[in-house]
């Protein structure tokens, strides 16, 4: 038996399974299609990239 993406138990003839609906309801999050997790935190915390600049005696 899986729940959420993971073995919970093995399941045998004989055994019994109950579904039930839960108490409280599920929130669940809906992605874009070309979702990017770091164009997320780049919106999100309006972050520009990062902006470094090296010395040619700095490089190899």
């Amino acid at each position: 038996l899986w729940t959420d993406g993971v073995l919970g138990t093995s399941i045998w003839p004989g055994h019994r399974v109950d579904v039930r609906m839960a108490e409280c309801r599920a929130k669940f999050i809906i992605l874009r299609e070309n979702n990017s997790y770091y164009q997320t935190l780049r919106e999100k915390l309006l972050w520009a990239g990062t902006r470094v600049h090296y010395s040619n005696n700095h490089r190899n």
